[in-house]
């Protein structure tokens, strides 16, 4: 395991990132699991990656400021090298419609959405050409498709993901491929007030296809595929995995 280059899971330590670290250390891929605050679950899910028999490492870091961002190049840097994939999937959700949102909310969740997905990116490019078929993966949302009264920051930067995927994916062809994921309603901690409120999880199971709420498994499944030999043809598109609510 020693020669092979890592993957960085941003916002891996929770969530949809947290199950992506998993299955990607359950394949024998070695990971850097990026948080921001909550040392003891990425702790958690470290040990899980070590059990797998996979180097792990941990690294905090605000990715909604340069700082944060330059703190992970050089994290990287002097402990890994070389990078076989990138998986921005760390996020923030608010969903104030029109008339509630403030300056400081847009702000806020456009800056932890999208600064890592531009600027992180860009600067891990020089790590990533090191390692063996590389890829980017970017975690956008059902919502950057779909428009709702609700969250309207959120939507803004989950569309611009999509849009932002597909202009990476021409700037770092052929070296590194770019992709987006678009959840739907997926069974996460953020999404827990949601899920666990029956009426509501009804609701979406209603209008939902496959007649259920999406689990994080169903994304990883999705990314590590995006990040594997399997995908090698495979650049600039936005792969929707919402059970058919966006149809």
């Amino acid at each position: 395991m020693q020669d092979l280059p890592y993957v960085l899971v941003t916002g891996g330590s929770r969530g949809i990132g947290r199950e992506i670290s998993k299955k990607l250390a359950d394949e024998g891929k070695n990971i850097i699991i990026h948080y921001n605050r909550n040392s003891q679950e990425a702790e958690k899910v470290r040990d899980y990656c070590e059990g797998k028999g996979v180097k792990t490492l941990a690294v905090s870091a605000d990715l909604s400021s340069v700082e944060g961002i330059s703190v992970i190049r050089k994290f990287v840097q002097d402990n890994a090298g070389s990078l076989s994939g990138l998986v921005n999937a760390a996020g923030i959700y608010e969903g104030n419609q029109l008339n509630e949102i403030t300056v400081e909310e847009w702000e806020s969740v456009l800056s932890v959405n999208l600064m890592p997905v531009v600027f992180l990116t860009r600067e891990l490019v020089p790590m990533l050409e090191k390692g063996r078929s590389p890829a980017v993966v970017n975690i956008s949302s059902v919502l950057g498709l779909k428009n709702d009264i609700y969250g309207l920051s959120y939507q803004a930067s989950k569309a611009a993901i999509i849009h932002i995927s597909r202009s990476l994916a021409k700037a770092l062809a052929p070296a590194i491929r770019v992709n987006s994921v678009s959840p739907g309603f997926i069974m996460t901690d953020m999404n827990r007030d949601g899920w666990e409120d029956s009426h509501f999880r009804g609701k979406v199971e209603k209008i939902t296809p496959m007649g259920r709420w999406g689990k994080v498994e169903d994304i990883a499944e999705m990314v590590c595929f995006l990040l594997s030999d399997k995908a090698s043809f495979i650049t600039g598109s936005n792969f929707v995995v919402d059970g058919g609510i966006s149809i």
